[in-house]
């Protein structure tokens, strides 16, 4: 499944799996991929999240947000390095390609790798990064108020959609 989403977009990855922060707003995270492929948003830079969970949830286009507006990521040597421009955000929801055994959980999602759009260009990335920064913000407070860390996921954010690629 995976590997025939790398074929089937021509995805070409740039960076995988690299840790990014931002001091400013004081975050810090690992993005799973920031490639590009000509079928999608004219061969530049975008950043895709894999997801193998049973659903994908909204929250996901806060994260790729952040990962995306960074301000550096650390290369292998653990040197600081300005990401490339991200364009646009994604998150491939990575199924089995059969619902036997086990797999039968992934219900009435789509068999293989589905491709899904979160931000379609920088001004809905930078809108996704201040929900982002908001649910932060809450669950710092919350944090504050009750003790606890876990509180302050964003509730209202946008639904993910599949990618309608004809002939692809």
């Amino acid at each position: 499944g995976y590997a025939d989403f790398l074929d089937r977009f021509q995805i070409t990855p740039l960076l995988m799996e690299r840790p990014c922060a931002s001091r400013k707003d004081w975050y810090a995270g690992k993005f799973d991929m920031i490639g590009t492929s000509p079928l999608l948003n004219d061969g530049q830079p975008i950043m895709i999240d894999l997801k193998t969970s049973k659903f994908v949830y909204g929250e996901t286009g806060l994260q790729t947000a952040a990962y995306s507006l960074a301000e550096f990521f650390m290369d292998e040597d653990g040197n600081e390095q300005p990401l490339p421009e991200i364009v646009a955000t994604y998150v491939a929801h990575v199924t089995p390609m059969d619902r036997i055994g086990q797999n039968a959980r992934y219900g009435e999602a789509p068999l293989g790798t589905t491709l899904y759009p979160l931000a379609k260009n920088r001004d809905e990335m930078k809108g996704h990064y201040a929900m982002f920064l908001a649910a932060a913000w809450s669950a710092t407070l919350g944090s504050v108020e009750s003790g606890d860390a876990r509180h302050g996921v964003a509730k209202s954010v946008p639904p993910v959609r599949r990618v309608s690629m004809s002939g692809v």
